[in-house]
């Protein structure tokens, strides 16, 4: 989604299980060459929101890609 304050989008992040999960955020720029890893703590069915005011401003074809130990990881890219 677009942030509301500030530029860029933000990331949310979504926890389906009925259980805490542990997950890996990795942000890439290819145009820029940089990443950056948040390490997250998600409650049972909680969520978390990533952008600017985390420190990463999520900007049109920059991937992600969540990761969390026994699932599947998965890569999604910015519109």
């Amino acid at each position: 989604r677009s942030a509301w304050m500030g530029q860029g989008l933000v990331a949310t992040i979504r926890n389906a299980a009925d259980r805490p999960l542990n997950v890996i955020a990795e942000f890439r720029d290819p145009t820029a060459n940089t990443a950056r890893e948040f390490s997250l703590a998600l409650d049972p069915k909680g969520s978390a929101d990533i952008g600017r005011a985390e420190g990463w401003i999520i900007s049109s074809g920059q991937s992600l890609t969540v990761a969390a130990s026994g699932f599947r990881s998965i890569t999604a890219f910015a519109p």
